[in-house]
C-alpha cells in the first residue's frame, strides 16, 4: 500500500477549524502522516502536536539572510536583493530556507514514503484531496504569477533531494545568467525546478483550498483584507483563489457546497462583476453594510 506524508511548514497561522479541515480532507481521506515544521521559539498548538507523527523544531535567526551567508555564501544573498519589492527577499526566502533545512535534515524520513504532500499550514480545504499519481509532480491551477506556486504541491519522495534543493540553484553563479522577467518566489521556483528537468514532470489540478489568515496571524507579506462571514473571524488572503476553489465544487464536482461558503463565494462574486460599476459613494456604503 503506497504511503503518503504531509509536511505542514512555516508559521503555525489559520487557527483550528483551518487545521480541522486539513484533517478531515487530507489526513482522514488519503491516510497521510502528517509533519510539522515549524520555529523552536513557537508552542506548537495542541490540536496540532496530537495530529502529527513528527514535531521538527528548526531554530530561527532573527535575520533569516544569515541562512545563506552562512550556508550558501557565493551567491545567493545577492540573487534574493534582486526580489526586493516582489517578496521573494522577504517571506520568500524563507520558504526556501526550510525547504533547505527539511532536505539536509529530514531526508531519510521522507524517502519512508511514496508521495510528499508540501503544504503549509493557512489553507483551508473544501474537497478531499485527490489521490494522484506518484511519478509527477502535482501544483494546483492558479496563483502562478509568473512561475508556479509553491503553496501546496505533490511530488514523489525518490526526488525530494532535487526538489527541495533550491537554495542550491540560487547560489549557482548560472542562475543569474537565467533571470525570469519578474523575479519572485514563484519564477525563481519555477526556473530551479527547470534546471533539474523537474518542469517535464508537472501536471495541473483543480484547486482544493484557499488561503486564510485567524484572528493574531503574523504575515511577511500578503495582510489579509476580506472577511470570511461565519467561520471564526477568519479573513481570505487571496479572494480569487477562493472563488476557484468553490468554482470548482460548484461546477467541476458538482458537490454541495456548505452554506457559510456558499454565502462568502456570492459576496465575492457580487463585488468583482458588479461594484465596479456603482458609482463610488454607492460602493463604499455597501461595503461598509457588508463589513
Amino acid at each position: 500500500m503506497e504511503k503518503s506524508l504531509l509536511i505542514l511548514s512555516g508559521q503555525p497561522r489559520g487557527g483550528e477549524s483551518t487545521w480541522k479541515t486539513m484533517s478531515k480532507y487530507i489526513l482522514d481521506s488519503v491516510g497521510s502522516d502528517l509533519a510539522v515544521c515549524y520555529g523552536s521559539n513557537i508552542r506548537l498548538p495542541r490540536f496540532l502536536e496530537d495530529a502529527c507523527t513528527y514535531k521538527w523544531e528548526i531554530d530561527e535567526p532573527e535575520d533569516w539572510k544569515d541562512y545563506f551567508r552562512i550556508n550558501y555564501p557565493e551567491n545567493s544573498v545577492n540573487y534574493l536583493e534582486l526580489g526586493k519589492k516582489t517578496g521573494l527577499e522577504n517571506s520568500g526566502l524563507i520558504g526556501f530556507a526550510i525547504k533547505d533545512i527539511i532536505m539536509k535534515k529530514y531526508l531519510n524520513i521522507l524517502h519512508k514514503y511514496d508521495q510528499i504532500i508540501y503544504s503549509r499550514y493557512d489553507l483551508y480545504h473544501v474537497d478531499h484531496h485527490p489521490k494522484l499519481d506518484k511519478n509527477f509532480i502535482w501544483i494546483a491551477d492558479g496563483e502562478d504569477y509568473g512561475g508556479v506556486n509553491d503553496r501546496h504541491f505533490i511530488f514523489p519522495s525518490e526526488i525530494a533531494e532535487e526538489i527541495l534543493d533550491v537554495c542550491g540553484y540560487i547560489n549557482n553563479k548560472n542562475s543569474f545568467n537565467e533571470l525570469p522577467d519578474l523575479i519572485n518566489t514563484e519564477s525563481v521556483w519555477y526556473k530551479h525546478l527547470e534546471s533539474k528537468k523537474l518542469d517535464e514532470k508537472i501536471k495541473r489540478y483543480k484547486k482544493h483550498y484557499f488561503t486564510v489568515s485567524a484572528p493574531g496571524d503574523t504575515t511577511r507579506w500578503r495582510v489579509a483584507e476580506y472577511k470570511l462571514y461565519f467561520s471564526n473571524n477568519l479573513k481570505l488572503k487571496y479572494p480569487n483563489e477562493f472563488i476557484s476553489s468553490i468554482k470548482y465544487l460548484k461546477y467541476c464536482k458538482k458537490s454541495k457546497v456548505p452554506l457559510m461558503l456558499l454565502y462568502n463565494y456570492k459576496i465575492l462574486e457580487y463585488r468583482k462583476n458588479y461594484s465596479k460599476y456603482l458609482p463610488r459613494i454607492i460602493r463604499e456604503f455597501i461595503k461598509n453594510i457588508i463589513d
